[in-house]
């Protein structure tokens, strides 16, 4: 069976997302505390600072994780599967309560533990979702590069090289116009392209070209696709924080800011170029593909880069909506995680050496475990369920009823936590003969066979067996037969159904009953069709 999650690394994982929220806000709150002091910096340091932040994000989550999950589990526990069989998940982690009941804390900490294969599966139904939208801009991507090109001529060619030449560009670039597109973009990072609308070099002067192409060449000088690639992976796993949108929409306004810097550092006329941007927001409009790079992109301000044009060293102050933002975010994240340490408390650990929910009247193998507490102070009840103790931290649970069973777990300072599990019915058996519910059988082995054999789908040993059938004879052109037996053996009458096989012949198998466990109840099972087919004898000359 495999195993996508332990319980412990499941509740680890959720754990890192909740610490996520305010861990993240932090890191956005130190952001705009730098930036407002880099008024006067240049728009390559304002990036790396964005970028690092953004960057430091996913690595702090997996150093979290590593903290919030037990480095040291017990020899002697058991890894449980996740399945979504039970109606509630046990939860494997809680803190050891100081009293008696549980506080403010111990009653959260419950409620995301028993909650926590819901809350990832929230989070693996945002994964899906903008996963598919990054796969649908690749595709977009790969249909911009496959057709709908136009060749724009050998002239153009030959200038976007020079220009390449000087930037320090080694790659080859691939310059054409795309009837798909409605504004220039550029991507790729391998094999990078850039992409003009069609009729854009007709609308637009030379000088104003050759500042757009310096502009998508900057692009790629700088990388800008492989790193904003790295950002949509970014916001696709953390899609619930809106912090990391906010800071990755500023770096893609800062990231157009700094290819105008090296524009305008390669001798473009800030004139020049300010028109052109302006003939563009006038002409086009910008496309919503989140991996291409765009010289009149969405995600920049364009009044604000063509102040830049004269005035590089001033930055505007908009950050006050995302300011307070973050200091509703963390006020909210700081108080929740004063009332829900993690780290403070041991921990105690409750899994299933077989499966997660319970059968009645079923020996369920349980371990439980508690960090800092010896197995001899920790006491195990329930009402509902039947408790044998076996070993150190050994135990045998059977349900008594069905449905809904508490199992509470109590140290030497009072009740620790409760785990909820759902008892059921042991599942209803499936009748086989020679391993098969019907079709073909040789004659041969229905000789061989003195039973009928029952089978259910679980890890547990068989709890049901046979209490009656009916068997009926069927031969071409000759009335049905029919024997009752009572047990799942085969009777006398019967092998004298089974004597009378020939090929073709067929045998029902039918109103089969059967007990499972202790319950007086007969429970019915699917009944079996077989036709005969018979080996035939080898003929010699």
């Amino acid at each position: 069976m495999n195993y996508l999650f332990t319980f412990v690394e499941l509740e680890a994982f959720v754990w890192t997302l909740l610490h996520s929220l305010w861990q993240f806000t932090l890191i956005g709150m130190l952001v705009i505390f730098i930036n407002r002091r880099m008024n006067k910096v240049s728009a390559l340091s304002r990036y790396w600072v964005l970028a690092m932040a953004l960057l430091c994000m996913p690595l702090v989550s997996i150093i979290t994780y590593h903290l919030v999950k037990p480095h040291e589990i017990p020899e002697h526990a058991v890894v449980a599967p996740l399945s979504v069989d039970s109606k509630v998940i046990p939860d494997q982690e809680i803190k050891v309560a100081g009293t008696n009941s549980l506080g403010a804390k111990q009653i959260v900490e419950q409620w995301i533990s028993s909650h926590a294969f819901y809350i990832f599966l929230f989070w693996a139904c945002g994964i899906l979702v903008l996963g598919i939208r990054m796969l649908m801009g690749q595709l977009q991507l790969l249909q911009l590069r496959s057709w709908g090109q136009v060749d724009l001529g050998i002239r153009w060619q030959v200038r976007l090289r020079e220009i390449g030449q000087q930037l320090g560009i080694r790659k080859s670039v691939h310059l054409a116009e795309s009837h798909l597109v409605n504004e220039p973009i550029t991507f790729g990072f391998l094999r990078p392209i850039v992409l003009l609308p069609v009729g854009l070099v007709n609308a637009l002067s030379q000088q104003e070209v050759e500042a757009i192409l310096w502009h998508e060449l900057a692009h790629i000088k700088r990388h800008d696709y492989l790193f904003n690639l790295i950002q949509s992976l970014l916001e696709t796993l953390f899609f619930y924080h809106p912090i990391l949108w906010l800071l990755s929409k500023e770096i893609r306004e800062v990231r157009e800011e700094c290819c105008d810097d090296l524009v305008l550092k390669q001798g473009v006329k800030p004139m020049v170029y300010a028109e052109s941007l302006l003939h563009l927001a006038r002409l086009i409009n910008a496309q919503n593909n989140q991996f291409v790079m765009s010289t009149n992109s969405l995600n920049s301000a364009m009044s604000t880069r063509i102040k830049r044009l004269f005035s590089p060293t001033r930055t505007p102050a908009r950050h006050k909506p995302f300011t307070a933002l973050i200091a509703v975010l963390m006020i909210l994240c700081l108080t929740a995680y004063a009332g829900v340490s993690l780290q403070a408390q041991s921990q105690v650990s409750v899994e299933l050496e077989q499966m997660n929910v319970l059968y009645l009247d079923v020996e369920h193998q349980v371990t439980v475990a508690a960090e800092g507490v010896p197995a001899a102070q920790l006491k195990v009840t329930s009402e509902n369920l039947e408790i044998i103790s076996k070993a150190s931290g050994k135990y045998v649970l059977k349900g008594k009823k069905l449905g809904e069973a508490i199992l509470e777990i109590s140290g030497p300072n009072g009740k620790i936590r409760e785990a909820k599990y759902e008892v059921r019915r042991f599942p209803d058996a499936l009748p086989s003969l020679d391993g098969e519910m019907g079709g073909t059988i040789w004659k041969s082995t229905l000789d061989k066979l003195d039973r009928i054999e029952l089978s259910t789908p679980t890890e547990f040993p068989n709890q049901c067996r046979l209490t009656s059938f009916n068997v009926t004879y069927v031969r071409k052109g000759q009335d049905p037969e029919e024997v009752v037996n009572h047990t799942g053996v085969f009777s006398a009458r019967t092998r004298e159904l089974f004597n009378k096989a020939a090929k073709g012949d067929i045998y029902y198998f039918d109103q089969m009953k059967c007990q499972c466990g202790t319950e007086a109840e007969e429970r019915s099972t699917a009944a079996m069709v077989f036709t005969i087919a018979v080996k035939e004898k080898k003929t010699t000359e």
